[in-house]
């Protein structure tokens, strides 16, 4: 399943202040991808 969001706030596009991230290793591409990931969203909030 993926849970779409915005890409300049990486907000969900309809429910407010659901940030969705740590999609996992094997669809982020890796696992520093995926890190990475959890991190720009950290930074979002």
């Amino acid at each position: 399943m993926r849970i779409p969001r915005r890409d300049d706030t990486l907000e969900h596009p309809e429910l407010k202040g659901l940030y969705p991230c740590g999609e996992g290793a094997g669809f982020a591409g890796g696992i520093v991808s995926a890190a990475l990931d959890g991190m720009r969203v950290a930074e979002a909030l």
